[in-house]
């Protein structure tokens, strides 16, 4: 058998060696030759094991501790710890363990803590750290209970990682959720053209059975296409949308950039639309700077003013549209105010999410892609996208882009 005596003063690697060249004699706990037994062997047990555990004992609660234990400690604590009052340790860790270890001296009974979150003081700042730890009662040679023993593992890491691997499943569950959302927008979208077009060509096919091709006056005729076309174009916008939040998704969301006069393209884009403003009544109120140019994907920024207009035409009929481009430095801004019911604060914080749809006189048709798709397209010109609203008086839309080269 090893002589108690002997390995008491011998091995421990690192710590041991620091153990070995403190005079205790100048400590609370006097000259090593005097301790107690227990003590002595409860120490030998800590210098020579590999796991991390560290020892406090006596009134003031010195402190000792292993080689095992130095990774936790990080830079800043060792060797300074090894024999101080373990308050003075650790004060910002007192307020949690202190009154563990008060309960252990006190009944004498151990207590377990699983991946309890206690903030420690280690390389030059305070660091959120979880634990696993047991502490023991260690009791004198008159069977009093003079110490505590603790038996640690640190697992921040795996902490940590089980909060990743929840989150990720929450995030997966969202997805899910907001994806089956997306699918029954997306099928009642589609569905709504398509059961149109249906009906109008089962009628047409019945009216042509029964009364021939000479029951189809011009202006009839003139309908029934311009009908079609409008269920064509929204199908096809649709569709569109959807393939663009695809590109996006996978990074592929190309841009070809050019010159381009933004103040002729506003003026092209107001004029395609002439049609359904007159339908709609709005009058289109300009205020341009002449000849802005920027380095842009015109076919890109048409179709952002494009999704301002059709909402403006769907939410405010009837009102001045006040259409502005603007020189302001080294950007120009684009924007469409409308006078509609304009936007609640809170919508106007989400609307540029995707499959985000603010409710405007409970209508919330559409798939809630305009926008967001808008927003990058911006994003990736080097500009910003905005709204700005109050509720009853209308909403502004538009962006800000470099007038430098992209």
């Amino acid at each position: 058998m090893l002589n108690t005596k002997s390995v008491f003063i011998s091995g421990g690697g690192a710590t041991g060696e620091l153990f070995r060249s403190i005079d205790w004699s100048q400590s609370p706990l006097g000259p090593k030759e005097a301790w107690a037994t227990s003590l002595k062997n409860t120490l030998n047990t800590v210098f020579h094991s590999q796991h991390p555990m560290y020892l406090w004992w006596g009134p003031e609660l010195i402190q000792f501790y292993n080689d095992a234990y130095l990774p936790s400690l990080g830079s800043g604590k060792h060797p300074k710890e090894m024999g101080r009052r373990g308050r003075d340790c650790s004060p910002e860790m007192w307020p949690i363990i202190g009154p563990q270890i008060e309960g252990v001296l006190q009944r004498g009974e151990a207590t377990y803590h699983q991946n309890q979150l206690i903030p420690i003081f280690r390389n030059g700042s305070i660091e959120d750290v979880y634990w696993t730890y047991g502490y023991s009662p260690v009791f004198d040679d008159e069977l009093l209970i003079a110490g505590v023993l603790v038996v640690c593992t640190e697992t921040t890491h795996s902490v940590n990682y089980q909060k990743e691997i929840q989150n990720l499943s929450q995030d997966l569950r969202a997805a899910l959720v907001k994806n089956d959302m997306f699918l029954g927008m997306a099928s009642h979208e589609l569905k709504t053209p398509l059961t149109t077009l249906k009906l109008q060509t089962e009628m047409s096919q019945r009216v042509l059975s029964k009364q021939g091709i000479a029951a189809f006056s011009d202006a009839k005729l003139a309908k029934f296409l311009k009908n079609i076309m409008y269920q064509t174009d929204r199908l096809d916008s649709l569709i569109n949308d959807m393939l663009d939040v695809s590109r996006i998704n996978a990074g592929k969301l190309y841009m070809q950039y050019a010159k381009t006069n933004l103040s002729q393209m506003v003026t092209d884009v107001m004029e395609r639309f002439s049609l359904q403003l007159e339908t709609s009544e709005n009058q289109v109120v300009p205020d341009f700077d002449d000849n802005i140019s920027a380095n842009v994907d015109a076919f890109r920024i048409e179709q952002v003013l494009t999704n301002f207009i059709t909402n403006a035409i769907k939410y405010a009929p009837g009102t001045a549209l006040h259409i502005t481009v603007k020189n302001e430095g080294r950007s120009v801004r684009v924007s469409l105010r409308d006078e509609g019911a304009g936007i609640p604060e809170l919508d106007q914080n989400r609307i540029f999410n995707r499959f985000e749809r603010a409710a405007v006189d409970g209508d919330t048709n559409g798939l809630g892609l305009g926008l967001y798709i808008s927003k990058q397209i911006i994003h990736a010109h080097g500009g910003e996208i905005y709204v700005q609203s109050e509720v009853g008086r209308g909403a502004e839309f538009g962006f800000m882009l470099p007038l430098v080269s992209v």
